[in-house]
């Protein structure tokens, strides 16, 4: 029975390090390096336990441990303006560590170890990922780890159990070649009697604590499955309710609707942060980011020669006095706040190479650190323009015909939202300075001026039947 708590604890230890290893794989969008935990597992469980290669105090455990650290630091170097980047660092780390405890001489500290891995590696994949199907996995974590837990006590409190039977076991095997070296024939004892015995036995015990199991029944039987189950349903009921009563504001920074329109709004933060935003409230006062790192990096070259151009070559070119990046666009205004509404128009797909005189044509490349919209900053106008990054299936984009807004066409995975974006755009200079002082361009084709009746004539049919 003590043989099979073991092997019971060890199996139930692995398959959870297990599931937390393929949830922050699976969670990052890519399962390198938490794959390479899985196969380890295996080898731990059939091989290394019984021969580990390495124990605490090796001087290469240490090394690793150094080594795993400077891996990590350099990965969080590596996240500039992405957050996430950093927390990705993190995440591989733990796997670092998690190889390293795999291989290691084990007692109890190190199943600690790996216990407290596998929750670390739960809780950062819940900061990585939105999909509803980390509920289901951190259900199933949540029962495997009270189960491992419940084994995790009987494996401990045998322990005693097993040392005492590993020492009587080698004090066993060295009286049997003792006695078997010694060629001389040595008289039998009289057997002493049960009065003798006792006197013989000291009257100072000691009491330890443990488990007890009855012989006659399975003590893998349905009241510790039970057991378990119940701990984790009043586990999970009692997280819902504190999620449920905590509240989702920051305390003393938060305000109420304060007009009629927004009475059915929900509160808001009371500190605004100045940067990147698709809403502006005119006259709200709010806190200036400053970051001193670069977010966008761009490169001119001319199209024909890839001859790299300055910004006074092609401010020229364009004949324009500023270099001004297409953002955000806000197209509709209430209350006096400024906001992108939801458009009549789609967005087209746009040209990948331009077509007309590319005698004077410029070439822009991209690199935009993630800001997480998926729009990308251009110059306008622009005349043809591709994705460079290899993470995206589809090279097109798309451009809004109003607004001139360029963003991807598809949903990227995780990886690709927390990468650098590289892309190109092609510009076609005007031939002459537009009289206004701004740049002016063709708005759309003919298919843009169908949309717009497609549109108009939703719209009136849509007021019609409202009896409007």
């Amino acid at each position: 029975m003590i043989d099979q708590i073991t092997h019971v604890f060890r199996l139930s230890l692995y398959l959870l390090l297990g599931l937390s290893s393929v949830t922050i794989g699976l969670a990052e969008g890519h399962l390198y390096p938490h794959l390479l935990t899985i196969p380890l597992i295996a080898l731990a469980f059939w091989y290394l336990d019984e021969n580990p290669p390495l124990k605490i105090d090796s001087a290469f455990t240490s090394l690793f441990g150094i080594i795993a650290l400077l891996i990590a630091m350099w990965e969080f170097q590596q996240g500039r303006v992405n957050v996430e980047m950093r927390i990705l660092s993190a995440s591989h780390l733990l796997a670092y560590f998690t190889w390293i405890v795999l291989v290691l001489e084990k007692q109890s500290q190190q199943y600690w170890w790996l216990l407290a891995l596998a929750i670390l590696n739960m809780a950062v994949a819940a900061s990585l990922t939105t999909s509803a199907a980390l509920g289901l996995s951190v259900l199933i974590f949540l029962f495997l780890a009270v189960w491992t837990l419940a084994i995790f006590t009987a494996y401990r409190g045998t322990v005693h159990i097993r040392d005492s039977r590993s020492t009587s076991t080698v004090k066993n095997s060295a009286v049997k070649n003792k006695k078997s070296a010694e060629t001389p024939a040595r008289p039998v004892k009289p057997q002493m009697t049960a009065p003798v015995v006792a006197k013989a036995i000291p009257l100072v015990s000691q009491v330890r604590g443990g488990f007890h199991f009855d012989p006659s029944d399975n003590w893998l039987g349905y009241r510790l499955i039970a057991s378990v189950g119940y701990i984790t349903i009043a586990s999970v009921a009692v997280g819902l309710a504190i999620f449920m009563i905590t509240p989702r504001i920051w305390i003393g920074n938060w305000t109420l609707p304060s007009g009629q329109d927004e009475a059915y709004a929900l509160p808001t933060f009371g500190k605004s942060v100045s940067g990147f935003t698709s809403d502006v409230q005119l006259g709200d006062m709010g806190e200036i980011l400053s970051n001193p790192t670069p977010v966008l990096y761009t490169k001119f070259l001319d199209y024909n020669s890839d001859k790299p151009l300055t910004n006074t070559d092609v401010m020229r070119r364009l004949q324009t006095d500023d270099l001004l990046f297409r953002g955000a666009v806000l197209t509709n205004y209430g209350n006096g706040r400024w906001f992108q509404g939801d458009s009549l128009l789609n967005s087209n797909p746009m040209k990948r190479s331009p077509i007309g005189d590319m005698s004077n044509s410029i070439r822009f490349l991209y690199e935009l650190e993630p800001v997480g919209r998926d729009l990308l900053f251009m110059q306008m106008p622009v005349s043809g323009a591709k994705i460079l990054s290899e993470s995206f299936e589809s090279k097109t984009l798309e451009q809004h015909p109003l607004s001139q807004v360029v963003s991807v066409t598809q949903r990227r995975s995780r990886s690709a939202e927390i990468n650098t974006i590289k892309y190109e755009a092609t510009t076609i200079p005007p031939t002459e300075k537009p009289e206004s002082g701004f740049p002016e361009y063709e708005l759309a084709t003919g298919s843009f001026y169908t949309q717009i009746l497609q549109s108009i004539s939703r719209s009136l049919e849509s007021s019609y039947q409202a009896g409007e």
